[in-house]
Protein backbone atom coordinates (compact mmCIF):
# COMPACT_ATOMS: atom_id res chain seq x y z
CA UNK A 1 0.00 0.00 0.00
CA UNK A 2 0.98 4.08 0.45
CA UNK A 3 -0.13 6.55 2.27
CA UNK A 4 -1.37 9.77 0.13
CA UNK A 5 -2.15 13.03 2.34
CA UNK A 6 -4.51 14.76 0.33
CA UNK A 7 -4.65 18.13 0.12
CA UNK A 8 -1.30 18.95 1.77
CA UNK A 9 1.62 20.70 -0.17
CA UNK A 10 4.79 18.71 -0.02
CA UNK A 11 7.38 16.82 -2.14
CA UNK A 12 6.53 14.97 -4.60
CA UNK A 13 8.93 11.77 -3.27
CA UNK A 14 6.34 12.27 -0.27
CA UNK A 15 2.68 12.15 -2.01
CA UNK A 16 2.04 8.46 -2.23
CA UNK A 17 1.15 7.36 -5.55
CA UNK A 18 2.48 4.39 -7.16
CA UNK A 19 4.11 5.09 -10.35
CA UNK A 20 4.33 9.03 -9.61
CA UNK A 21 6.13 9.37 -6.32
CA UNK A 22 7.18 6.05 -4.98
CA UNK A 23 6.46 2.38 -5.36
CA UNK A 24 3.99 0.57 -3.64
CA UNK A 25 5.14 -0.52 0.22
CA UNK A 26 5.13 -4.58 -0.06
CA UNK A 27 3.78 -6.15 2.94
CA UNK A 28 6.34 -6.80 5.67
CA UNK A 29 7.87 -4.07 4.35
CA UNK A 30 7.86 0.40 5.67
CA UNK A 31 8.45 3.63 4.23
CA UNK A 32 8.86 6.93 6.37
CA UNK A 33 7.02 9.55 4.84
CA UNK A 34 8.61 12.60 6.43
CA UNK A 35 7.84 16.21 5.28
CA UNK A 36 6.85 19.66 6.74
CA UNK A 37 3.44 20.80 6.66
CA UNK A 38 3.21 24.72 4.96
CA UNK A 39 -0.11 25.40 5.68
CA UNK A 40 -3.27 25.01 8.30
CA UNK A 41 -6.50 22.93 7.39
CA UNK A 42 -8.48 19.89 7.43
CA UNK A 43 -6.51 17.52 5.04
CA UNK A 44 -6.72 13.29 5.46
CA UNK A 45 -5.04 10.79 3.96
CA UNK A 46 -5.68 7.44 2.32
CA UNK A 47 -4.33 4.72 -0.13
CA UNK A 48 -3.79 5.09 -3.51
CA UNK A 49 -3.26 1.35 -4.17
CA UNK A 50 -6.38 -0.89 -4.34
CA UNK A 51 -8.07 2.68 -2.76
CA UNK A 52 -11.71 1.18 -3.18
CA UNK A 53 -10.71 -1.87 -1.07
CA UNK A 54 -8.65 -0.30 1.12
CA UNK A 55 -10.25 2.80 1.87
CA UNK A 56 -13.73 1.02 2.24
CA UNK A 57 -12.25 -1.55 4.70
CA UNK A 58 -11.27 1.57 6.86
CA UNK A 59 -7.60 2.82 6.01
CA UNK A 60 -8.08 6.76 6.17
CA UNK A 61 -8.17 9.51 8.13
CA UNK A 62 -8.48 13.15 9.05
CA UNK A 63 -5.74 15.48 9.30
CA UNK A 64 -5.96 18.67 10.98
CA UNK A 65 -2.95 21.39 11.44
CA UNK A 66 -3.78 24.37 13.42
CA UNK A 67 -2.48 28.08 13.07
CA UNK A 68 -1.09 29.58 15.99
CA UNK A 69 -2.29 32.82 15.60
CA UNK A 70 -5.93 32.15 13.98
CA UNK A 71 -7.98 34.45 16.28
CA UNK A 72 -11.24 32.08 15.73
CA UNK A 73 -12.36 31.24 19.26
CA UNK A 74 -15.11 28.63 19.74
CA UNK A 75 -15.77 25.08 20.39
CA UNK A 76 -14.58 22.93 17.75
CA UNK A 77 -15.44 19.51 16.13
CA UNK A 78 -14.07 17.24 13.56
CA UNK A 79 -16.57 15.18 11.72
CA UNK A 80 -15.62 12.63 9.26
CA UNK A 81 -18.59 11.39 6.98
CA UNK A 82 -18.51 8.50 5.27
CA UNK A 83 -20.47 5.32 4.39
CA UNK A 84 -20.24 1.38 4.23
CA UNK A 85 -21.77 -1.67 2.52
CA UNK A 86 -22.37 -4.56 4.70
CA UNK A 87 -24.14 -8.21 4.38
CA UNK A 88 -27.06 -9.78 5.69
CA UNK A 89 -24.34 -10.76 8.40
CA UNK A 90 -23.46 -8.15 9.30
CA UNK A 91 -19.89 -8.31 7.40
CA UNK A 92 -18.52 -5.61 5.38
CA UNK A 93 -19.10 -6.64 1.64
CA UNK A 94 -16.33 -7.01 -0.72
CA UNK A 95 -15.24 -4.00 -2.00
CA UNK A 96 -15.79 -5.31 -5.94
CA UNK A 97 -19.59 -5.64 -5.90
CA UNK A 98 -21.91 -3.20 -7.96
CA UNK A 99 -20.63 -4.48 -11.24
CA UNK A 100 -19.15 -2.38 -14.12
CA UNK A 101 -21.43 0.78 -13.43
CA UNK A 102 -19.74 0.05 -9.52
CA UNK A 103 -16.58 0.27 -11.11
CA UNK A 104 -16.86 3.43 -13.63
CA UNK A 105 -18.91 5.54 -11.52
CA UNK A 106 -18.54 4.39 -8.13
CA UNK A 107 -20.52 2.46 -5.03
CA UNK A 108 -22.44 3.96 -2.74
CA UNK A 109 -22.84 2.10 0.81
CA UNK A 110 -26.03 1.90 2.18
CA UNK A 111 -24.72 2.45 5.88
CA UNK A 112 -23.98 6.16 6.89
CA UNK A 113 -21.23 6.73 9.25
CA UNK A 114 -20.29 9.89 10.84
CA UNK A 115 -16.88 9.38 12.81
CA UNK A 116 -17.30 5.66 12.44
CA UNK A 117 -20.48 5.61 14.05
CA UNK A 118 -23.96 5.25 12.65
CA UNK A 119 -26.76 7.86 13.96
CA UNK A 120 -24.88 8.95 16.87
CA UNK A 121 -26.34 11.49 19.55
CA UNK A 122 -24.45 14.33 20.51
CA UNK A 123 -25.26 16.61 23.50
CA UNK A 124 -24.83 20.06 23.01
CA UNK A 125 -25.20 23.37 24.80
CA UNK A 126 -28.14 25.84 22.95
CA UNK A 127 -26.88 28.64 21.74
CA UNK A 128 -23.41 27.89 21.59
CA UNK A 129 -21.21 28.27 18.17
CA UNK A 130 -19.65 25.92 17.08
CA UNK A 131 -17.17 25.24 14.36
CA UNK A 132 -17.50 21.80 12.14
CA UNK A 133 -14.05 20.58 10.37
CA UNK A 134 -16.48 18.30 7.73
CA UNK A 135 -14.13 15.73 5.85
CA UNK A 136 -16.15 13.65 3.26
CA UNK A 137 -14.54 9.91 3.53
CA UNK A 138 -16.78 8.17 1.36
CA UNK A 139 -15.80 6.61 -2.12
CA UNK A 140 -18.39 8.11 -4.40
CA UNK A 141 -21.41 9.26 -1.86
CA UNK A 142 -21.60 13.46 -1.95
CA UNK A 143 -23.39 14.47 1.05
CA UNK A 144 -25.88 17.23 1.12
CA UNK A 145 -26.53 18.50 4.57
CA UNK A 146 -29.36 20.26 5.80
CA UNK A 147 -29.54 21.43 9.66
CA UNK A 148 -33.52 21.71 9.40
CA UNK A 149 -35.41 24.99 10.52
CA UNK A 150 -32.79 25.81 13.46
CA UNK A 151 -30.28 27.91 11.39
CA UNK A 152 -28.31 27.97 8.14
CA UNK A 153 -24.47 27.13 8.31
CA UNK A 154 -21.78 29.70 7.94
CA UNK A 155 -19.03 28.68 5.71
CA UNK A 156 -15.60 30.09 6.54
CA UNK A 157 -13.44 27.59 4.73
CA UNK A 158 -12.79 24.77 2.97
CA UNK A 159 -9.80 22.40 1.17
CA UNK A 160 -7.97 25.23 0.83
CA UNK A 161 -8.06 26.39 4.44
CA UNK A 162 -10.09 29.59 5.69
CA UNK A 163 -11.22 31.64 2.85
CA UNK A 164 -11.27 35.66 2.43
CA UNK A 165 -14.92 36.70 3.83
CA UNK A 166 -17.72 34.27 5.78
CA UNK A 167 -20.92 32.88 3.48
CA UNK A 168 -24.25 31.50 4.96
CA UNK A 169 -25.35 28.49 3.21
CA UNK A 170 -28.30 26.62 3.79
CA UNK A 171 -27.56 23.20 2.10
CA UNK A 172 -23.81 22.40 2.58
CA UNK A 173 -22.93 19.63 -0.65
CA UNK A 174 -19.73 18.05 0.29
CA UNK A 175 -18.14 15.99 -2.88
CA UNK A 176 -16.17 12.94 -2.02
CA UNK A 177 -12.69 13.87 -0.86
CA UNK A 178 -14.08 17.59 0.22
CA UNK A 179 -13.50 19.29 3.48
CA UNK A 180 -15.81 21.72 4.64
CA UNK A 181 -15.70 24.29 7.26
CA UNK A 182 -18.10 25.77 8.41
CA UNK A 183 -20.04 27.43 11.60
CA UNK A 184 -23.18 26.32 13.25
CA UNK A 185 -25.25 27.47 16.30
CA UNK A 186 -27.74 24.64 17.26
CA UNK A 187 -30.96 25.88 19.10
CA UNK A 188 -34.24 24.81 21.44
CA UNK A 189 -35.34 24.15 24.18
CA UNK A 190 -33.22 21.92 27.17
CA UNK A 191 -33.68 18.33 26.51
CA UNK A 192 -35.23 18.56 23.13
CA UNK A 193 -33.19 16.55 20.27
CA UNK A 194 -33.20 17.67 16.29
CA UNK A 195 -30.85 16.12 13.91
CA UNK A 196 -28.83 16.84 11.21
CA UNK A 197 -29.87 15.37 7.58
CA UNK A 198 -28.28 13.88 5.02
CA UNK A 199 -30.33 14.64 1.89
CA UNK A 200 -29.77 12.44 -1.23
CA UNK A 201 -27.83 14.17 -4.04
CA UNK A 202 -27.83 12.83 -7.43
CA UNK A 203 -24.30 12.79 -8.76
CA UNK A 204 -25.74 12.61 -12.70
CA UNK A 205 -25.39 8.68 -13.33
CA UNK A 206 -28.11 6.76 -11.44
CA UNK A 207 -26.63 4.27 -8.63
CA UNK A 208 -25.54 0.76 -8.42
CA UNK A 209 -27.91 0.17 -5.52
CA UNK A 210 -31.03 1.31 -4.28
CA UNK A 211 -30.05 5.15 -1.94
CA UNK A 212 -32.10 6.63 0.88
CA UNK A 213 -31.38 10.05 2.67
CA UNK A 214 -31.97 10.04 6.27
CA UNK A 215 -30.19 11.23 9.75
CA UNK A 216 -26.70 11.79 10.10
CA UNK A 217 -26.90 12.43 13.66
CA UNK A 218 -28.94 13.80 16.39
CA UNK A 219 -27.96 16.80 19.08
CA UNK A 220 -29.79 17.04 21.96
CA UNK A 221 -29.83 20.43 24.31
CA UNK A 222 -28.09 20.49 27.12
CA UNK A 223 -30.08 22.20 30.21
CA UNK A 224 -27.29 25.15 30.30
CA UNK A 225 -28.50 28.52 29.98
CA UNK A 226 -27.95 29.91 26.31
CA UNK A 227 -25.94 32.90 26.35
CA UNK A 228 -27.22 36.29 25.69
CA UNK A 229 -25.05 36.39 22.24
CA UNK A 230 -24.26 33.33 20.04
CA UNK A 231 -21.80 35.39 17.35
CA UNK A 232 -18.71 34.75 17.10
CA UNK A 233 -16.17 37.16 16.60
CA UNK A 234 -14.52 36.91 13.25
CA UNK A 235 -11.15 38.87 11.71
CA UNK A 236 -12.57 40.74 8.79
CA UNK A 237 -11.66 39.63 6.07
CA UNK A 238 -11.02 35.91 7.79
CA UNK A 239 -7.87 35.75 5.54
CA UNK A 240 -5.89 37.44 3.25
CA UNK A 241 -5.42 35.69 -0.03
CA UNK A 242 -3.01 37.35 -2.40
CA UNK A 243 -4.08 36.63 -6.09
CA UNK A 244 -1.72 34.76 -8.21
CA UNK A 245 -0.03 36.40 -11.09
CA UNK A 246 0.38 34.49 -14.45
CA UNK A 247 3.39 36.66 -15.85
CA UNK A 248 5.44 34.47 -17.55
CA UNK A 249 3.44 31.50 -17.06
CA UNK A 250 3.06 28.38 -19.43
CA UNK A 251 -0.60 27.38 -21.10
CA UNK A 252 -1.49 23.96 -20.97
CA UNK A 253 -4.76 23.02 -22.30
CA UNK A 254 -6.22 20.01 -20.96
CA UNK A 255 -9.13 17.78 -22.86
CA UNK A 256 -10.82 15.52 -20.39
CA UNK A 257 -12.20 12.35 -22.07
CA UNK A 258 -14.58 8.78 -20.95
CA UNK A 259 -14.17 5.73 -22.89
CA UNK A 260 -16.40 2.30 -22.18
CA UNK A 261 -14.45 -0.57 -22.52
CA UNK A 262 -15.88 -4.01 -23.98
CA UNK A 263 -16.56 -5.44 -20.43
CA UNK A 264 -18.35 -2.19 -19.25
CA UNK A 265 -15.69 0.02 -17.59
CA UNK A 266 -14.63 3.23 -18.11
CA UNK A 267 -11.13 4.68 -19.78
CA UNK A 268 -10.45 8.14 -18.39
CA UNK A 269 -7.90 9.71 -20.54
CA UNK A 270 -6.50 13.32 -20.58
CA UNK A 271 -5.35 14.79 -24.54
CA UNK A 272 -6.76 11.29 -25.71
CA UNK A 273 -4.18 9.73 -23.74
CA UNK A 274 -4.85 7.57 -20.29
CA UNK A 275 -2.61 8.01 -17.42
CA UNK A 276 0.21 5.81 -17.99
CA UNK A 277 1.00 7.55 -21.40
CA UNK A 278 1.05 11.15 -19.95
CA UNK A 279 3.89 12.77 -19.81
CA UNK A 280 4.21 14.54 -16.74
CA UNK A 281 3.89 18.68 -16.03
CA UNK A 282 7.10 19.93 -14.71
CA UNK A 283 6.28 23.14 -12.24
Amino acid sequence: TTVHWHGLRLPIQMDGVPGASQAAVAPGRSFTYDFVIPDAGLYWYHPHVMAAEQVGFGLYGALLVNDPSESIDVEEHVLVLSDIDLLENGKLAPSDTGGAAGMAFGREGDVVLVNGRHLPKVVVNPGVPQRWRILNAAKSRYFELNGGERKSFTRIGGDGGLQEYPEEIENLVIATGERMDVLYTPSGAPSTEFAIVGRLFDRGYGSTEARTGGDLFTMIMSSAPAPTSGEVALPKPTRTIEPLSAAGATAVNLEVGVHQNGDGSLLYTINGRSLEHIPQIKA
